[in-house]
C-alpha cells in the first residue's frame, strides 16, 4: 500500500510538472505572437502586434516607412470582445493621414484626416442614430448636413462643434422650420449686420444685442487684422490673423487668443503648425522653413509608441 501511495504521489508530481511546463509553453507561445510576427515592420509590408491575450488583441498590418506605420493599413484594437477601435486607410509618420475608415466606440467616420484629426469631407454616423455629412476641421464639424434620428435636419456652419453660424433646420417632414443664424444649436433672430468702433479699431459684420457676435473683420489701429467668426465681442472660433510685418495666423481662436490647431506663418515664410493654448504653442505637429522644406522631428525612442497604440 505504501508502494502505491509513494507511485500516485510521484504521478501526481509529474502531472503538476508537466501542466506548469505547457503553461510555461503557452505563455512562450504567447509572446511570440507580439512583435513583428511577420514581413518588413521597418520599410516594407509586416505585421505588428502590440498585444495578444485573453482579453487584449491590438495589432497594425500594412506598410512601414523608417518603422513607423506609413502609407496603407489596419489598425485593430479589441478588448474582451469588443472593438475599441478599427482604422483601414492611409497613415502617414503613425497617423491617420489621408482618407480612411475609423470605427469606435462612439461611432462611424470615413473621408479624409490630417494628422490624425478628421479633416476635410467626411461623413459620421454615431451610435445613438444622428449622421453628420460634410467638412470637418480639426476633428470638429464645420459645415454640413446633420440629420437628426428622427429625420429632421440642420444644414449649415458649426463652431465649438455645435450648431453656430448661418444655417437652416429642417422637420421630419422637410419643411423649412427656421433659416438664419444659430448660436449654440439654437435659433437667434435679433441678428444685425453694421459697423462699430472700439478702442483698439473697428469692426464690421455681424451684431447679437450690440456685441460683434458672428462672421466679421476687425481692423485694428496697428494695421492688424482679423477675419472670422466672434462671439460676445471676442474672436472666437475659425479665422485669419494678419500683422502688417507679414506674420500671420491661420486656426482657431477662442476669448481672443490662439486657441486650439493652427499655422503660424512668420515673415520669412516659415511656419509652425500645431496646438495652442493663450497664444502659446503647446504642442508642435509640423515645422517648415521658410522654403518650404518639412523640418524632421526626432525619432521617438520606441518606434510602436504613438497615440495610437
Amino acid at each position: 500500500m505504501k508502494t502505491f501511495k509513494n507511485i500516485i504521489t510521484i504521478l501526481i508530481l509529474t502531472f503538476i510538472s508537466m501542466d506548469v511546463t505547457a503553461q510555461k509553453a503557452t505563455k512562450k507561445q504567447e509572446e511570440k505572437k507580439t512583435g513583428c510576427i511577420s514581413g518588413n515592420c521597418e520599410n516594407g509590408k509586416g505585421k505588428y502586434v502590440y498585444s495578444n491575450s485573453k482579453y487584449s488583441l491590438r495589432y497594425y498590418e500594412g506598410n512601414f516607412v523608417n518603422g513607423l506605420k506609413d502609407g496603407h493599413g489596419l489598425y485593430y484594437d479589441d478588448y474582451n470582445g469588443t472593438i475599441q477601435k478599427k482604422y483601414v486607410g492611409d497613415f502617414k509618420k503613425d497617423e491617420y493621414h489621408g482618407k480612411g475608415k475609423l470605427i469606435s466606440l462612439p461611432g462611424e467616420y470615413e473621408g479624409e484626416f490630417y494628422k490624425g484629426l478628421k479633416h476635410g469631407k467626411g461623413k459620421y454616423k454615431s451610435i445613438v442614430g444622428w449622421i453628420f455629412e460634410g467638412d470637418f476641421k480639426f476633428d470638429e464639424k464645420y459645415y454640413g448636413t446633420f440629420k437628426f434620428k428622427d429625420n429632421s435636419k440642420y444644414i449649415g456652419q458649426y463652431v465649438d462643434d455645435k450648431r453656430n453660424g448661418q444655417g437652416k433646420y429642417y422637420d421630419k417632414n422637410g419643411q423649412l422650420k427656421f433659416e438664419g443664424r444659430f448660436r449654440n444649436s439654437k435659433p437667434i433672430k435679433n441678428v444685425t449686420k453694421g459697423k462699430k468702433t472700439y478702442e483698439i479699431g473697428i469692426y464690421e459684420g455681424e451684431f447679437v444685442n450690440n456685441l460683434a457676435d458672428g462672421y466679421g473683420v476687425f481692423t485694428m489701429k496697428d494695421g492688424s487684422v482679423y477675419k472670422g467668426t466672434f462671439k460676445e465681442d471676442k474672436a472666437h472660433g475659425f479665422g485669419v490673423m494678419t500683422a502688417p510685418n507679414g506674420m500671420k495666423y491661420d486656426g482657431q481662436f477662442k476669448d481672443d487668443k490662439f486657441n486650439g490647431y493652427g499655422t503660424l506663418t512668420n515673415p520669412d515664410g516659415s511656419k509652425k503648425f500645431g496646438e495652442w493654448k493663450d497664444n502659446k504653442l503647446s504642442t508642435l505637429i509640423e515645422e517648415y522653413d521658410k522654403n518650404g522644406k518639412l523640418k524632421e522631428k526626432k525619432k521617438s525612442n520606441s518606434m510602436f509608441d504613438t497615440k495610437w497604440d
